[in-house]
């Protein structure tokens, strides 16, 4: 019989493959950082006032530049300055605080804070280039890359619906990879770079599509 994959097996190497890492920054640290001690800034970097008003409440494609208000670099030292002045130190610490800050933001004014989310969702998957990069390729390369992207992405969805009604065992880590990278990024700060993980599995879906249905069959002893 073909053997399925064992979810305990992948949890367990992931397990192995992690500790390192975790056992340094309880070491280093003095806490068992799974993940990274700049996650509170991501969170911070695209919820707060004034990326809301310099980028969210303007028109499609604007960046964080300074071209709206002060741009990222004032933001981000003025909040530097509150952390200093606020005695907060360390990598660990600051980090919290500026977790613990995005959150208040997000309270304080969650319609905001769902424009940003649709506005990160149109930035992971956006077509063509944006802000000052975009603008400086030429019309017929940022519609030939559109075209491309799009062609791509529809024949992707079209891979996802194929594989779900016929493969999902096989594909599911993939399909899962894809989605947990989306959801991340419709809260954290976001643009197209961000999806470059999930970029080849975005391109062996749309394969798959263009492949078709699988035709082989199981015999029954087992083998294909």
């Amino acid at each position: 019989m073909v053997r399925r994959s064992v979810p305990w097996m992948a949890l367990a190497a992931s397990a192995v493959m992690v500790s390192p890492w975790v056992v340094r920054n309880v070491l280093v640290m003095g806490s068992p950082i799974l993940m990274t001690t700049h996650g509170g800034y991501t969170l911070l970097l695209g919820n707060n006032p004034a990326y809301y008003r310099e980028v969210v409440d303007q028109p499609w494609g604007t960046i964080w530049d300074g071209s709206v208000g002060g741009g990222q670099e004032a933001w981000a030292e003025s909040l530097n300055q509150e952390m200093d002045v606020a005695g907060v130190t360390g990598e660990v610490a600051r980090d919290h605080w500026m977790s613990a800050r995005a959150r208040e933001h997000i309270r304080e004014d969650p319609r905001r804070f769902w424009h940003a989310c649709r506005l990160r969702v149109g930035r992971f998957w956006s077509l063509t280039p944006a802000g000052i990069d975009g603008t400086r390729v030429p019309s017929v390369a940022r519609i030939t890359i559109g075209l491309f992207y799009g062609a791509t992405f529809l024949l992707a969805v079209c891979g996802v619906i194929l594989v779900l009604s016929n493969e999902a065992d096989t594909w599911m880590p993939a399909l899962l990879l894809v989605l947990a990278f989306s959801l991340v990024h419709v809260v954290y700060w976001t643009d197209a770079r961000m999806r470059a993980p999930v970029t080849p599995v975005i391109a062996l879906l749309a394969a798959r599509a263009v492949g078709g249905r699988s035709t082989s069959q199981e015999s029954p002893d087992g083998t294909r």
